[in-house]
């Protein structure tokens, strides 16, 4: 009966370890599936306020350039009238007035070329100084903004590594507390069994020495009857049924000696198998949490 508890003992504690081991793993599925939600939700509202960056740097930028090429429209406009003006009080010739009108009216047309050859190659030098020097100043902003922009990603970058070691620091911690209080609620669970083991074997224990104190005293009564039973026969029977008592009694003593102590080694003998199993079920119990905690780890 108690190789069948204990068989019954060890299929319960093998279907809760089998539970417990399942609960565990999908416990950490859950919890992948959500580090992965969220980090899809980071990059997704990463990768949104970048766009968002970059559609207000290129707003900028056009803004930037509008602003640009009206002044540049402004400053054409002013030279022009300026001219026209000079040419007005200076009174040139008509046909050089004419010609640079039409040179003008060409020059419009085609997108600010020069009315005539020496405004136009004056105008070509002055435009094209300005050009280089627009292109300098772009070229300078486009430096300069790339360089904000690899900052701002440089630091985007490192604010996310930060933030991904953080997280993994916790988890880390996460992990080894619930480590710490599976362990400490294994360690529990195992007192109580042990405790209990103990208890049931005092109660054994206890429950034998009972039945011995009981035949022990049935035995004694039997030998008062058989004793009141004697002194009422003759003498000579008397005598020899004491003899016969003494040796009988004797023989008895001998043979409940010998199973009591065929009892304490047969107890001794299950207390030490009882043992050695206690042993190598640690030892079983530590292996596996060793085996978690490499696969937690890992």
């Amino acid at each position: 009966k108690e190789k069948e508890e204990a068989e019954a003992a060890e299929h319960t504690r093998q279907e809760a370890e089998a539970e417990e081991k399942k609960r565990q793993e999908e416990e950490a599925e859950k919890k992948r599936q959500e580090e992965e939600a969220a980090e899809k939700k980071r990059q997704e509202e990463e990768a949104e306020r970048k766009r968002q960056e970059e559609e207000a740097a290129e707003k900028k930028r056009q803004e930037e350039e509008a602003a640009e090429k009206k002044r540049q429209e402004e400053e054409a406009e002013k030279k022009r009238q300026e001219e026209e003006a000079e040419r007005k009080q200076k009174e040139e010739a008509e046909a050089a007035e004419r010609k640079r009108q039409e040179e003008e009216a060409e020059k419009k047309r085609q997108e600010e070329e020069a009315a005539e050859k020496k405004r136009q190659e004056e105008e070509a030098e002055a435009a094209e100084k300005k050009r280089q020097e627009e292109e300098a100043a772009e070229k300078k902003r486009q430096e300069e903004e790339a360089e904000r922009k690899r900052q701002e990603e440089e630091a985007a970058e490192k604010k996310r590594q930060e933030e991904e070691a953080a997280e993994k620091k916790r988890q880390e911690e996460e992990a080894e507390k619930k480590r710490q209080e599976e362990e400490a609620e294994r360690k529990q669970k195992e007192e109580a069994e042990a405790a209990e083991r103990k208890r049931q074997e005092e109660e054994a224990e206890k429950k034998r020495q009972e039945e011995e104190a009981a035949e022990k005293k049935r035995q004694e009564e039997e030998a008062e009857a058989a004793e009141k039973k004697r002194q009422e026969e003759e003498a000579a029977e008397k005598k020899r049924q004491e003899e016969e008592a003494e040796r009988k009694q004797k023989e008895e003593a001998e043979a409940a000696e010998r199973t009591r102590q065929e009892a304490e080694a047969a107890e001794k003998k299950r207390q030490e198998e009882e043992a050695e199993r206690t042993r190598q079920e640690a030892e079983a119990s530590e292996k596996k949490r060793q085996e978690e905690e490499a696969a937690e780890k890992k």
